[in-house]
């Protein structure tokens, strides 16, 4: 492109003139064709080609090149090249841009309006010798390319290399100028149509984005599902934004996936879903577009794929898709969080121009947005959902609530629930039965309620036999703590006989316990069509059967206590005691008909009220202390007062005053019970009068039977006294012990308070210190123990007698040769009906061989006759000394 200052080749001479006009008409030929091609060119390369063929054929130069200057003629862009030397690597090579400002040469020609040539540029001055060398520049010719007076650039010929050096004449110089007019306004054409293409590209552009906006726009306006809307972005970016493959990845929620493909719109199903299948749990850590955006949060542009390192894991299943270069751009919140990304591919490389980035940004954000939007709706949508089962929930067992709290009656109660269940859940049929027991042998349907196209079957209140059926039902009823769903989709099937008999295709079943009487159960009979209950809906049977077991005790208990009422009711007004019950504030509530009667005058006008106090009737005084005693202290009292009847006779009144309690706890009233004994009272005095003449008399019979005894101990004495020592004085002394023994239970008995009873205790210790003392054996010491034992003297005879017989053996026969020894008389109870007797001593015991039973003395003789005579048994034990245990009822 550097010029010279060299000259051109000189005219012909005068006899050259007729060559010379024939060179300018073949010129002028060539330019007549060069118009014509001229005027049919779209492109800078057809107009280029046609020059150059010209140029070839008409001056024998085989390159041509052209370069535009820039509005501020700084630059000059180098816009078509043609021929052996020139190409589209020249064109991108440092030429295709040179720098005007500071190059003499480039400034020269950028302001020329005549040809500017060099011919050799190896050697003229002005040319960059270091580009000469690299292109081979040998001779250079620029024309001004002038349009309507103003320079546009320069068009370019010359030689290359080996062509060496080759000035142009002055008519190749006229050619060149003439094809640069001609090529003026074929650029100039070229370049308004040019621009005219661009526009119109940019038109179509412009509409095509709109087209995209305007569709993803009605997108979201119509969205009311999140995947419909992904779908639809997908295919709008697609069609409208000419993208050969649209994806989009959004952020799974749990776990250590990243990205999750959720959306796609482009290339064939089968490709898609081989790359889902390979794609899916695309991370933060992996490579490709999705990832990069989604680790970083910003856009991320690939121009080629096929060269991209960012690529590397994916390219040649891109490539397999037709893909070429490709976008992704973040889907953020709005709070700048990045939750997903969209992709979009290309089947062109570097096609991502600035318009399309802005384009799809704008949609990215859009569809961000639109996403927002759509959970924000949903999870609206799911409060308000949450928010409508709670007030069903909510305003139901309000229903249910009332119902049971206002019922008076358990069928009213029943009949109000039942109705409500069939309206609130809906179903066609609703029951409570009992007993729910699968041991029972009965049941019966207490209560049921139907729509009227599925009536009951079974009759209500009347018993039925429970089959193996029912009672496999009523045991799952039982097994669970809520309501049991029964059907075909459920773990517990419908029975033969509930489907067959009574329609039911599917049903619900809860059992209860009532803390009075046995199980109850209720359900709803699906008899229409299958049926599967709700979480919400089970939720709320259980808390309904929950209210339901409450109110069942309450009216069950109510109904007991009712029936308890009339038999209470029917009990007081018989009795023949006075009844009356107060409140807590000593109001009479009550008082049965016997209060009348016994007062002889009546008492109802006082119900409701405090009976008043008459300080000067100490009756009355003593009642109410005694009422309000009870009322303050919770204990009860009795009081024992006299009442005149209607006669004025004095009656004698027993008045017992009982709290009565709530299931708290605390006080709810007083029940007075009050009888009149006056008679009784009148007999029980009668009785004493009796009874002290009955104790006087028994006092003197026991003194006189223990005086008459004495005189015959006396007797004996005497007669004792007449015998010499031997053995007729020995018996009558040992008779003489004997009948002393009995005289000591008779004195017993005239000085006790108790005519009835002996304690053994007492009297076993007064007979054996009396025996003790008689013996005449200081050495020898006698202990009695025990506790108290009370006996009748048909008892306290034949033990003393025993006693007597035995003490005194021990002391005579049970320390031959020796001076000291203990005696121990003991009498306990074993057993609430057994006494036992023990007479022991640490003598020197009874010969082993010897059979006590078979000794015929009198006195051996008379102990085994009277432990026969009580009932009892008799033990010796000689391991240690003598010890006789006589074990006896009493």
């Amino acid at each position: 492109m550097h010029p010279s200052r060299d000259p051109v080749r000189t005219a012909p001479a005068a006899g050259d003139k007729d060559q010379l006009t024939g060179i300018r008409s073949r010129h002028a030929e060539s330019l007549l064709r060069l118009s014509r091609r001229f005027e049919s060119a779209q492109t800078y390369p057809e107009v280029l080609e046609a020059a150059r063929e010209e140029v070839r054929a008409a001056i024998g130069y085989t390159n041509l090149w052209v370069y535009l200057f820039s509005d501020d003629r700084r630059y000059a862009y180098a816009l078509v090249g043609a021929g052996p030397v020139l190409g589209d690597d020249w064109l991108k090579s440092e030429m295709g841009r040179l720098t005007i400002e500071g190059d003499a040469m480039l400034e020269e020609i950028a302001g020329a309006t005549h040809p500017v040539v060099v011919e050799d540029a190896r050697t003229d001055p002005r040319t960059d010798k270091q580009v000469v060398a690299a292109i081979g520049n040998r001779t250079i010719i620029n024309v001004p390319i002038i349009f309507s007076e103003q320079i546009l650039g320069t068009v370019g010929t010359g030689t290359f290399g080996d062509e060496g050096v080759r000035a142009p004449s002055p008519v190749d110089l006229e050619f060149l100028q003439s094809l640069a007019s001609h090529m003026a306004v074929s650029l100039d054409r070229i370049r308004l149509l040019d621009r005219h293409r661009q526009t119109e590209r940019a038109l179509r552009r412009l509409n095509r984005e709109l087209r995209a906006i305007s569709g993803c726009n009605q997108a979201l306006l119509r969205a009311t599902d999140e995947q419909q809307l992904l779908n639809e972005i997908c295919r709008i970016i697609r069609d409208d934004a000419g993208y050969a493959l649209v994806w989009v990845d959004l952020v799974e929620k749990t776990g250590d996936i990243g990205l999750i493909p959720v959306a796609w719109a482009g290339t064939s199903d089968e490709l898609v879903d081989g790359m889902r299948a390979r794609w899916s749990g695309l991370s933060r850590e992996g490579t490709g577009l999705a990832s990069s955006v989604l680790r970083n949060g910003e856009i991320v542009i690939i121009p080629d794929i096929a060269s991209d390192d960012r690529m590397t894991e994916w390219r040649d299943a891109a490539i397999a898709l037709g893909l070429r270069s490709g976008i992704a751009i973040p889907l953020r919140a709005s709070d700048g969080t990045t939750f997903g990304s969209l992709t979009a591919y290309a089947s062109e490389a570097r096609v991502v121009s600035p318009a399309d980035r802005i384009l799809l940004e704008g949609l990215t954000q859009d569809l961000a947005f639109g996403i927002s939007v759509l959970r924000n709706r949903q999870a609206l949508e799911r409060a308000e959902a949450e928010q409508a089962k709670h007030v069903w929930f909510l305003e139901s067992l309000d229903r249910v609530n009332r119902a049971t709290q206002s019922a008076g009656d358990l069928n009213g109660m029943m009949r109000e629930v039942l109705d409500i269940l069939i309206g609130v859940f809906p179903c066609d049929r609703a029951w409570m039965l009992s007993p729910c027991d699968p041991e029972a042998k009965e049941w019966q349907i207490l209560m049921e309620r139907t729509r009227p196209e599925y009536p009951g079957v079974l009759p209500s209140g009347v018993n039925l036999p429970l089959d193996p059926e029912g009672a496999a039902v009523f045991g799952v009823l039982r097994a669970s703590d809520g309501p049991v769903q029964f059907g075909p989709a459920q773990e517990h099937r419908v029975t033969p006989m509930i489907r067959d008999v009574l329609g039911v295709r599917s049903f619900v079943a809860m059992a209860l316990y009532p803390r009075v009487g046995p199980p109850w159960s209720f359900g709803l009979h699906q008899c229409s069509h299958e049926r599967v209950w709700t979480e919400n809906e089970m939720r709320l049977l259980q808390e309904i059967g929950r209210r339901l077991t409450d109110s069942l005790t309450t009216l069950l208990t109510l109904r007991d206590l009712q029936q308890s009422g009339e038999q209470y009711r029917s009990l007081a007004e018989g009795s023949p005691d006075n009844i009356i019950r107060y409140d807590v504030e000593g109001r009479i509530t009550y008082l049965n008909e016997n209060v009348d009667r016994s007062l002889g005058y009546s008492m109802r006008s006082f119900l409701g009220t405090a009976p008043p106090i008459d300080s000067t009737r100490p009756e009355q005084v003593a009642t109410i202390t005694t009422l309000r005693r009870v009322i303050e202290t919770g204990r009860s009292s009795d009081v024992e007062v006299e009442v005149p009847n209607v006669q004025g006779e004095q009656r004698i009144h027993h008045v017992v005053y009982v709290p009565e309690f709530g299931h708290d706890g605390t006080l709810t009233g007083v029940l007075a019970f009050g009888r009149d004994i006056t008679e009784r009272k009148r007999d029980e005095a009668a009785l004493k009068r009796s009874l002290s003449e009955k104790e006087v008399l028994l006092k003197e019979i026991h003194h006189r039977v223990k005086n008459n005894l004495q005189i015959i101990t006396s007797l004996l004495n005497l007669q004792a006294r007449d015998l010499g020592p031997g053995p007729a004085r020995a018996a009558l002394q040992e008779s003489q012990a004997r009948v002393r023994s009995m005289a000591l239970v008779h004195e017993t008995f005239y000085r006790a308070s108790d005519f009835a009873h002996v304690d053994l205790h007492v009297y076993s210790e007064t007979l054996t210190a009396r025996i003790a003392h008689a013996s005449i054996r200081p050495g020898i010491t006698v202990n009695a123990t025990g506790a108290g034992v009370l006996v009748g003297i048909d008892t306290a005879v034949p033990v003393g007698l025993i006693l007597n017989e035995l003490v005194t053996n021990a002391l005579k026969h049970g320390f031959e040769g020796r001076e000291h020894g203990c005696v121990t008389v003991d009498v306990h109870r074993r057993d609430p009906g057994t006494v036992a007797l023990t007479v022991a001593d640490d003598g020197v015991g009874l010969p082993a061989s010897m059979d006590v039973r078979a000794i015929s003395s009198m006195g051996m003789t008379l102990v085994t006759g009277l432990v026969e005579q009580l009932n009892g048994t008799m033990a010796i034990d000689r391991s240690s000394g003598t010890t006789f245990t006589i074990t006896f009822p009493a």
